[in-house]
């Protein structure tokens, strides 16, 4: 596992779960409760064990924090692999959802991408499907994703949250849902398009009631938004990203461009979102899931890409990628039925 990875400061002081050998630079704050969400799964913890014996600086056992910190290394291009909507679950297929076989493709998707020897796993979201099982299925799901050679990164889907938060939470070790990390000169932004949702929030709280007042007026009851507090943070990052000359990418598991995705897959907010970042061109892609088909589009600059889903793949199939970050393109390797790309800047 690389060694230059992010350490995160909590509201309390450095980090009581991670004794670190040197106090590393703090780069930005961003409000004190939100940093970034990352599922430690136990390669990946004995490999951080390992690397903060030598100094390493990692962010996959952290809490939530009011800073970032990196290393700025950018001797060789960044490499993810990125997989979408598993939505396992023991049940028949339906169309071209093939639930049950979703398992058994992601064994496969992880073991491909192993062998391509990434830096990190991008999972963008729908681990499961229905509450019915969500517990074990959710189990099974994050069993096959801690056979990752890489760290995993986890954004939260509509469908992660079907058997609730507390039990999404205890099974993935997310401590937060959106946040910032810098790495290998970039920064990626990892959003929550479930702040605002009737999903993982009780009836009554301010984001279940706000979700209501949308559906009632003709939103989608699987959609959600960020909600303003989640936007204003994300534009102060954009603006902190430009000041500090990093390109940017957006993984969301939500669209919000109309081209890669339809309308009633995108965010609630989408249109304000996209007024956000069409006044900052250093941000480079959007990467999403939710709308299975997947697509593209590429707008004010920004490439959206919208990764086919695991489970709509045929029987003999998959839906896997890599992406090669590089300082004048990213380059998606594609597999089963997600296509290659190359996103030129």
């Amino acid at each position: 596992m690389n060694a230059n990875l992010l350490q995160t400061v909590n509201a309390g002081g450095w980090n009581s779960r991670l004794a670190l050998s040197r106090k590393p630079k703090l780069i930005s704050k961003p409000k004190p409760f939100w940093i970034f969400a990352m599922s430690p799964s136990q390669p990946t913890r004995r490999a951080l064990l390992g690397a903060l014996a030598t100094g390493a600086i990692a962010p996959f056992l952290s809490n939530p924090g009011e800073g970032i910190v990196a290393s700025d290394r950018t001797d060789s291009p960044l490499r993810l692999g990125i997989v979408t909507d598993p939505q396992y679950a023991d049940k028949p297929t339906r169309g071209s959802r093939r639930y049950s076989e979703a398992a058994v493709k992601l064994e496969a998707a992880i073991a491909g991408i192993n062998d391509a020897r990434v830096d990190l796993l991008v999972h963008l979201g729908d681990a499961i499907d229905g509450e019915k099982n969500a517990a074990a299925n959710l189990k099974r799901i994050f069993d096959i994703f801690s056979t990752s050679a890489a760290p995993v990164i986890h954004l939260v889907g509509n469908h992660c949250l079907d058997g609730g938060k507390p039990a999404f939470d205890r099974t993935s070790g997310l401590v937060a849902y959106h946040g910032a990390m810098r790495f290998h000169g970039w920064r990626f932004l990892l959003l929550d398009g479930n702040a605002i949702s009737i999903r993982g929030h009780l009836p009554g709280s301010p984001a279940h009631t706000e979700a209501t007042a949308n559906i009632n007026n003709g939103a989608v009851s699987w959609g959600g938004g960020l909600g303003q507090l989640q936007r204003d943070w994300f534009a102060q990052q954009l603006i902190d990203a430009k000041s500090c000359g990093e390109p940017v990418v957006v993984l969301c598991h939500f669209p919000i461009d109309g081209t890669s995705s339809p309308q009633n897959h995108l965010l609630w907010d989408h249109a304000e979102v996209a007024e956000i970042l069409s006044n900052q061109h250093n941000v480079k892609a959007w990467f999403c899931g939710h709308n299975h088909q997947g697509g593209y589009g590429r707008v004010a600059g920004v490439h959206h890409v919208t990764f086919q889903a695991i489970c709509d793949a045929p029987s003999d199939g998959n839906a896997w990628a890599i992406a090669e970050l590089n300082s004048n393109q990213i380059r998606i390797a594609g597999h089963g039925t997600i296509p290659s790309r190359d996103l030129k800047f």
